[in-house]
């Protein structure tokens, strides 16, 4: 897990618990602006990504929790309407091309996931594959991922059960 105590920490939970909690791509992630986050009325709203059209969706309280500790604490520079800022130097948005697997891949290590793929792509299998397990139709899967040929969800829906409890385990606290 993300060290909370430290900027990076704080912003890569935060990034994290939107893609666990949606299953949003990381595009989405990075390019999500202050005002797609709708605190009083309690959704968050993300803009289409490859063929994908718009989610309004429910603001989970967990990353509703992550967003406001790195927002509050960490995002310096108010000029910018995305979230997500670089931490190093002058701040700026984030690439929608960041290469943030490499940031993912980090914690795969840590929590002891093999993994030759570091990005979200493991965050959206397990994200279809438990909507599939609340038997939540394909169709509302497919759209949710932004699937615009329900033979794409089928594959994200088929994760190797040995790996999922691998993803669903708990992460290890405060692990440097």
């Amino acid at each position: 897990m993300p060290d909370k105590n430290t900027p990076t920490g704080r912003r890569d939970l935060a990034v994290m618990m939107l893609c666990i909690h949606y299953g949003v791509r990381i595009g989405q992630v990075t390019t999500l602006k202050l005002s797609d986050i709708h605190w009083k009325e309690g959704f968050i709203s993300f803009t289409g990504c490859k063929w994908s059209n718009s989610l309004r969706l429910p603001l989970h309280e967990g990353v509703a929790q992550a967003l406001l500790d790195y927002i509050k604490k960490d995002r310096r520079n108010t000029d910018f309407k995305e979230v997500f800022l670089t931490l190093r130097g002058k701040q700026r948005p984030l690439s929608k091309h960041n290469h943030y697997a490499a940031n993912f891949l980090k914690y795969y290590v840590k929590a002891g996931i093999s993994s030759k793929f570091g990005g979200s792509r493991h965050f959206r299998h397990a994200f279809a594959t438990r909507l599939l397990s609340q038997n939540v139709s394909i169709k509302t899967i497919a759209d949710l991922l932004g699937h615009r040929h329900i033979e794409t969800t089928f594959i994200y829906t088929k994760v190797d059960l040995n790996q999922l409890r691998t993803l669903a385990r708990e992460w290890p606290e405060n692990q440097q």
